[in-house]
């Protein structure tokens, strides 16, 4: 009996040694204690991941509708599609590192170390993933330098690849050709290559090749030509 409530008051830190005891070494009632006293020290940290995923429930709403403010707001100040969706796609991974670190403290993590650490991580992941950075700077730069912007037709000269553009993402832009395929780019590769902005100006010009048999009359084929030409609306008119 004495030995029972000898270890009564035993606490967390020994009772986790327990596995490091031989079977003589256990004195009577240390397994029933601990087990008593399991439901106990488990309440508050079960308590605590009710509540930790009740804040991240929340904030993962709160980052939505962060992000669909943001989006009204620049889109009523006239901000261009392409920007928007790079600027929600950067404020995204932002607040979600936010709410991480905020779960990380309210389990007692040291966040300066996490910080410290994920910063030298970071460095190290930078220098394995140089392209990734640079299609980063990539979509950054065509941000600032516009060269097309979503919904306009272009074609990129170094590997041949064309369409309609639909989203310029954090590191890859999105483009959709005539036959409905969807085609996606590095950022890094159409910031450091020429490219081909076909719907970038309003007017441009069409060369077209039409043939006509040896026995027609080729005053009357161009005489049809010209007037169906003139029927239609997007064609430009000789002054």
């Amino acid at each position: 009996m004495m030995d029972k409530l000898s270890i009564s008051g035993m606490s967390l830190e020994d009772s986790k040694n327990l596995t490091d005891l031989t079977p003589q070494q256990i004195k009577p009632g240390v397994i029933e204690d601990y087990l008593s006293n399991l439901p106990e020290k488990l309440l508050p940290f079960g308590i605590k991941i009710v509540l930790a995923l009740i804040v991240l429930l929340i904030g993962l709403e709160l980052i939505k509708i962060l992000r669909k403010i943001l989006k009204k707001s620049l889109t009523k100040a006239s901000v261009e599609l392409g920007t928007i969706q790079f600027l929600d796609s950067c404020i995204k991974i932002t607040l979600y590192v936010v709410l991480i670190f905020l779960l990380a403290s309210w389990f007692g993590l040291d966040t300066t170390s996490a910080i410290a650490v994920l910063g030298s991580l970071g460095l190290t992941i930078g220098l394995a993933m140089q392209g990734s950075l640079a299609n980063f700077a990539g979509g950054v730069l065509i941000l600032v330098n516009k060269p097309f912007r979503v919904g306009d037709y272009i074609v990129e000269d170094t590997k041949g690849n064309e369409g309609t553009v639909t989203k310029i993402d954090i590191m890859y832009t999105r483009l959709v050709t005539i036959d409905n395929k969807m085609v996606v780019i590095p950022n890094g590769v159409l910031a450091n290559s020429s490219l081909t902005n076909i719907t970038s100006l309003e007017a441009r010009k069409l060369n077209l090749t039409v043939g006509i048999s040896y026995h027609s009359d080729i005053r009357e084929a161009k005489k049809l030509i010209e007037e169906l030409l003139d029927q239609q609306s997007c064609v430009l008119k000789d002054h």
